[in-house]
Parts: C-alpha cells; structure tokens; sequence
C-alpha cells in the first residue's frame, strides 16, 4: 500500500492537471473567439472572465481592449472600482487606454487621483498616450514633480505632443526645470515632437551634452527647426551646432546620430569640412553614404561635381546612384540631364523614381515631356509618381485623367482621383461609378471612399438609382456610410464583406501555438538576419506569417518602403504597399516598439495581412496601434543596411 499511495497521488495530480489545462484551453478558445470577433456583447464576456484564471483574466482584460468596442467600457471602468489585484488593474488599465474615448481618458484621471500605488499610476500615464486629451495637463504637470513618475510622464507628453495635445504647459516646465537633466532621453525625446526655433538655444547646448538616444532626438529637433524655414540661429547656437555636428560626424558610435547630424550639417558646414563630407561617403552604411553626398552637393555646389560624377562612376548600389544624379540635377543641370536620360531604362524601380524626382526640377519641356511618358507606364509606383509630379508641373488635362481613370491599376486610378479632388475639376459620373465598381474589393475601399468625396464636391451628384445599382458591389460597411452621409434617405441592400477568416487563422488552431518556440531565418539581397517570433502574445499574426512563409509566399518580394531610423517594410506582392494576402487578419498585441522589433503592417485597425515591418529604431508612439509579433535576434546590421526594392529572396521557419 505504501508503494501504491505515491502512484495514486500523482495519477490524481495528473487527472487534476490535465482537466485543469483543458478547462484552460476551453476558456482561452472562448475568449479569443470574442476577441477576434470583435464581440461586444458584454453578456458573453462575463462569464468567461468569472470562471477564468488569473492568467486569463489578464488576458481577457487586455483582449476587451484590443476590440475597442465601446460596450465593453462600462465592465473595464468597473474593474477600476471593483478589482484589488494590481496586475487586473494594471491590464484593465491598458485595455481602458485603447478605447480612445472621452469617457477612458475620465476615469483614467479619475483612477490615477485615487491610486496609491506609482506602478497603476505609471500604467494610467502610459495608458493616456492612447486616449489623452487637453484634459490631462494638470495630471501630467503634477506626474512631472514626481521623480519616479517623470520618465512615463515625458514620453506620454511627447506622444500627446505629436497631436499637437498639451504641448505649451509641459514645455514651459520641461525647459525651465533643474531636474531636466535626469531624464535625458525623454527630455530630448518631448523637446523633439514640441520643438519650435525658439528652443535652437537649448538644442544646441544639449548636443554638447548627450550622447546616445537623447543626443538623436536633440539632432532630429534641430532637423525638424531646420526644415520650418524659421532658421535664424544666433551667432552662439551657431558656433555650438557647428562644432557638436563635425564631432558627432567623426566619432559617433550611433549610424542614426551621425545620419541626422550630416542632414543638419549643410547649413553648419564651411570650407574646411569637405575632407570630412568626403571621408563619409565611403561609409559602409548606404543611408551614411547617400546623405554625405546629398550634404556635399549642397554645400559646396558646382565645386562638388567632378567628385560626384567620380562617386557614381564608383558606386554600384543604384539607392545610391539615384541620390548622386538628383544631387547633380540640383547643380549641374546639363549634365545630370544628360545622364537621366542615358540611365532612363536602367536600374531598380526606386532608382527610376529618382531620375523622375529629378526631371522634375527641370522647366525644360523636354524633361516635363520625359515625366509624362511614364503616366501610362505598366507600373504603378512609377506612373502614380509621374501622375504626381505632371500635376504638380499642370501638365496634366482631363484628358490624360480619364484615361488613366480606366486603367487597372489601383495606385494609378487613385492618383487620378487625387489630381481631381486638388484642381476641382473632375471627369464623368459614369467613369467614376465604372471605377468604383471596377474597384469593389474590401482591400479597395480607399478608391471608393475617395470617389464619393468627389461626389461630395461635385454639384452634378449622381442620381440615387445610380448608386442603389452598384450597392451590390460594396463591400465595406465605412463606404455605405458615406453613401448614406451624402443621401440620407437611400435604402441600400449591400453585401457587406465579412472578414475573411482562412481555416488555418481558426482559434482551435491557436490553442498549442504558444507551446512553440519559432525562429525565422530571412535571406535577402543585402544578407540574412533572424527573428524571434512571439506566439504567446501575438498568435494569430504568427501563424498567419508562418504560413505564408511555408508556402514561400514572400520569395523574391521586395522591400517596398524604407525611411532610415524609421522601418524597412515589405512582403507586399504587388510590390507597391497596396497589396494583400487576398484577406485580413485583426489586430492584436500591445507590446512596445523597439529597435529591431518586428510589427504587421495595416492600412487601419483590423486591416493585417502579408505586409511587416522592421523598426530600425524605437518607436514609442506605435504600441497599441499595430501588432508586434517578433523581434530581430541576429543580423541587425542588415536591416539597417536595407533601401527600397532589396529582395526578400527567402523567409525559413526554424522549430527550436
């Protein structure tokens, strides 16, 4: 019996583990089946949440969040008032946070003033970047007194900042402060999303006095002052901007500072800086590269040609090649014609949206005449570009619009459309209502949306039978309110497309999903970097990236956008950033954004499918906005590497 007790006890164990685990899986298929449904029936949640561990009540707090459906407001307000446990509250927080509602940001403030506990109060402040207003200046003005809160505090600040909330009141006191120094990143990071030419002083000063993250931000607030046409700097801000930037361009460790301070150095620069602009351009770093010979052009003019035409007889990467012709455009401009022309039909599709861009400084009409050549090329990027200049140089008529009002192509069709809301002038009901039609998919709906504005500014609208004809095509319940906004009275029986949902995007198969531990292994022109994925937070985006990656969906798929610092982006396959899967996935996650993270691209909320990103830098500001799933473990010095039209040549799942 003494042998057996121990047996029995761990086969009871066993049972009890097993039904445990399977009650578990049954409440997390629940919920997620909610959550991915966007179900905002509050009735459905309860229970649920009643029956459910505290793990999953984490969750399912979080999961209320992400549907953003204002019905399930009132259960996570109550959590505030009801609930004990800090790690609920600190997860109804955050779901209360992605409503972005009025209400959220009230009892957010409400909460904030009767906690007592700093990390619900960090949470609630994190939580305001998403829902803040005007409203929490006093909240955040008394956080800023705090030391342990000031950190969480700035960065919401700076966020708000962006949107232009609540930027003067924390300026006055971010500035002025002793503390300011005890914060540096954040401090730089709030000056940078608020600066103005009267903060050049300051600026100036802290690029002597930081490094690192806040010495960027300093760098890009000096860029962003730069760039508002407002530059007068005193002859004290100038001296110190000169000599932090020839420092920072010499011995800065950080490619991102030494890329924003070459952007600010052409206005610093004097002639005993070419042999520093000069040793630049044979940087490793492509972005270094581009922007040493984009600053040497311009600040040493005529005099930089021969170097330039040397560089580009040199250099074999076409990102930049383009940059060095569009410099030499700029002043040489026989010569850079010239080569345009000769180079015309040669290169990736990003180096001929550089030739474009440079044609397009000309007035010549023989350069104007080039541009418009490409309208009605059978590539979109390039002929949605040429759209763009044409119109801005008025080389367009209506004409050329209703002819590219019938093509095929999404991006040209849209760009057509552009061109006609800007000059008012517009072509007939039946081809916009051809194009609307012809446009009908879920993925479209940007060309339907901007159709019915020109119907909007149109004095002749169409006639109600007229578009009750075509209801049958819509295919997003966002279009029949705008029908429905500018004829109030039309009854429309539309087929509204439902999220697509693929068999193997089906919550049973999420459930083992987090058990896994994947590892993705993307080869690509510039070299091979790997990524951690993140199946315990993101399921869906993972599964839905490894199956696509399985069926070799993103080989040969370009990287279609690039902004240094910013994200490399691509697995679009028309190559554009217009194009899908053939369906969407919902959004999901609330991780944050940080340097190499991997996120899933949308056009909206809920509107995921094939395209990612890859920060090449933190990016507070996204968390909440967009699903992380992954993050770059190895090889993050080939992201950085990475300019537009780079080939993803393979993307490997690896089980460990």
């Amino acid at each position: 019996m003494k042998f057996y007790l121990p047996v029995i006890l761990f086969l009871s164990f066993l049972v009890y583990s097993c039904s445990e685990k399977n009650a578990s899986s049954e409440i997390y298929k629940e919920f997620k089946f909610l959550e991915y449904n966007r179900q905002g029936n509050i009735h459905l949640w309860q229970p649920i949440y009643k029956d459910a561990s505290k793990k999953i009540k984490n969750e399912i707090l979080l999961a209320m969040g992400k549907t953003r459906n204002d019905s399930l407001s009132s259960f996570l307000f109550g959590i505030l008032s009801s609930e004990s446990d800090p790690d609920l509250l600190n997860s109804a927080v955050f779901a209360i946070g992605q409503m972005e509602n009025k209400n959220a940001e009230n009892h957010l403030l409400e909460f904030y003033k009767k906690s007592n506990s700093l990390n619900l109060k960090r949470s609630v402040l994190s939580a305001l970047e998403k829902c803040g207003s005007d409203n929490s200046i006093s909240t955040l003005l008394s956080a800023l007194e705090i030391d342990s809160l000031r950190s969480h505090t700035l960065q919401t600040a700076a966020i708000l900042a962006r949107k232009k909330i609540a930027v003067n009141a924390i300026k006055n006191i971010v500035t002025d402060s002793s503390w300011q120094y005890s914060h540096l990143k954040e401090n730089a990071y709030f000056i940078y999303y608020s600066a103005s030419p009267l903060d050049l002083p300051l600026i100036a000063n802290e690029l002597q006095n930081t490094s690192g993250l806040a010495q960027k931000y300093y760098l890009k607030a000096l860029n962003k002052i730069i760039e508002s046409r407002s530059f007068q700097p005193d002859s004290l801000s100038f001296g110190l901007c000169q000599r932090s930037l020839r420092s920072i361009i010499n011995n800065s460790a950080f490619w991102q500072n030494k890329l924003y301070a070459l952007r600010s150095f052409s206005v610093f620069a004097d002639s005993t800086d070419r042999s520093i602009l000069e040793q630049n351009t044979n940087d490793p770093l492509i972005n270094i590269r581009i922007e040493a010979l984009r600053t040497l052009g311009k600040v040493f003019k005529e005099n930089a040609v021969s170097f330039l035409l040397s560089k580009l007889q040199s250099e074999t990467d076409y990102s930049v090649k383009g940059k060095i012709i569009y410099s030499l455009a700029e002043i040489e401009p026989r010569t850079a014609y010239r080569l345009i022309m000769q180079n015309l039909d040669k290169g990736t599709i990003a180096f001929k949206e550089d030739l474009i861009q440079a044609l397009a400084l000309y007035k010549d009409p023989l350069a104007l005449n080039a541009v418009k050549n490409f309208i009605f090329v059978n590539n979109e990027r390039l002929a949605a570009l040429a759209i763009s200049v044409a119109g801005e140089k008025k080389i367009l008529n209506v004409q050329d619009i209703t002819d590219l009002m019938k093509s095929q192509l999404l991006m040209v069709v849209y760009s057509a459309l552009e061109w006609q809301k800007e000059h008012k002038t517009f072509v007939s009901n039946t081809i916009l209502l051809d194009a609307f039609t012809r446009f009908s998919q879920h993925e479209n709906n940007e060309i339907q949306s901007l159709i019915l504005d020109i119907f909007e500014m149109k004095n002749e609208k169409p006639s109600v039978l007229d578009l009750q004809s075509i209801s049958k095509e819509i295919a997003d319940k966002n279009i029949i309110q705008k029908i429905k906004l500018l004829y109030p009275s039309i009854e429309i029986d539309a087929r509204v497309q439902q999220m697509i949902r693929p068999a193997f995007l089906r919550v049973d198969s999420l459930i083992a999903l987090p058990e896994k531990n994947f590892e993705v292994k993307i080869t690509t022109s510039k070299g091979v970097f790997y990524v951690k994925l993140y199946p315990e937070d993101s399921p869906l985006t993972v599964q839905n990236f490894i199956h696509l990656a399985r069926r070799n969906f993103y080989n040969n798929l370009i990287f279609h956008r690039v902004i240094a610092d910013f994200v490399v982006q691509g697995g679009d396959p028309s190559g554009t950033g217009w194009g899908g899967a053939g369906y969407e996935i919902p959004s999901e996650d609330l991780l944050p954004f940080e340097r190499g993270t991997l996120g899933i691209a949308t056009s909206g909320f809920d509107t995921g499918s094939c395209q990612f990103f890859i920060c090449q830098s933190e990016q507070p500001h996204l968390r909440g906005s967009y699903t992380a799933f992954g993050k770059v473990v190895k090889g993050m010095e080939i992201v950085d590497n990475m300019q537009i039209d780079d080939l993803i040549l393979n993307v490997e799942i690896q089980n460990n």
